[in-house]
């Protein structure tokens, strides 16, 4: 994962990623995206705009978690998808955006 938290008091309002895990794969990125993270009402908020993703939880791994999970979702659903013309335009945004972002798939097992 690309954040370690050592003082849970400590404020992070953003982390860069340069890669993402998740149930035994990982995504690695062209170029690092940057995730806003804010805390509200107990919860942390995990944001990128560009990917259009939201995450919270009241922990920071289970939002880091909840990210990779919605990108490789985005990912297998989007990209790796043959029939372009059944995907709404807000998906096939995303899926453009996605590939220009995504260096290469690696199955770690």
């Amino acid at each position: 994962m690309p954040a370690v938290i050592k003082n849970k008091q400590e404020k992070i309002k953003s982390i860069l990623m340069t890669n993402i895990y998740y149930k035994g794969r990982a995504l690695f990125f062209k170029k690092p995206i940057q995730v806003k993270i804010t805390q509200k009402e107990g919860l942390y908020i995990f944001e990128n705009k560009y990917l259009n993703i939201y995450v919270f939880d009241k922990s920071i791994e289970k939002c880091l978690l909840s990210m990779a999970e919605d990108v490789f979702l985005d990912y297998d659903e989007l990209v790796k998808e043959e029939n372009i013309k059944k995907l709404s335009e807000g998906a096939k945004k995303i899926r453009k955006k996605l590939i220009m972002l995504i260096d290469r798939e690696f199955y770690l097992w």
